[in-house]
């Protein structure tokens, strides 16, 4: 589509089920918000991971919304901004099915790992 300042890659050949389906659209929405100017998004299985990963010349890795993802222990949900929620709705459905996402963040990409053992590699 012209004009949008998001392209995005699909590049997952098998068929996934509903509820890893919902876990990369959900990461989508997270990844978007370290792109302020934009960039690509793609999606990939690897080593049994859904792997989403945003790249582009400026990636907002500071954000600290990153934690209610990332950590074991972070239970304070209350204080999320409506702007931010696709982290909150990330985390928990992580939790409810035992899945400890992985977030590596740079200048200029961000990427979502979240182990999945019963995906195919």
């Amino acid at each position: 589509m012209g004009g949008t300042r998001l392209s995005t890659e699909w590049r997952i050949a098998q068929d996934l089920g509903r509820d890893v389906t919902q876990l990369a659209y959900l990461s989508a929405l997270c990844l978007e918000a370290a792109l302020p100017q934009g960039g690509l998004l793609s999606f990939d299985v690897h080593d049994r991971s859904l792997v989403a990963r945003a790249d582009a010349p400026n990636v907002r890795g500071e954000l600290p919304i990153w934690t209610v993802v990332t950590d074991r222990v972070c239970a304070d949900m209350q204080g999320i901004s409506p702007a931010h929620v696709q982290f909150a709705l990330l985390a928990r459905l992580c939790r409810d099915r035992d899945i400890w996402p992985e977030c590596e963040l740079q200048d200029d990409r961000a990427v979502l790992r979240l182990p999945l053992p019963g995906l195919p590699s």
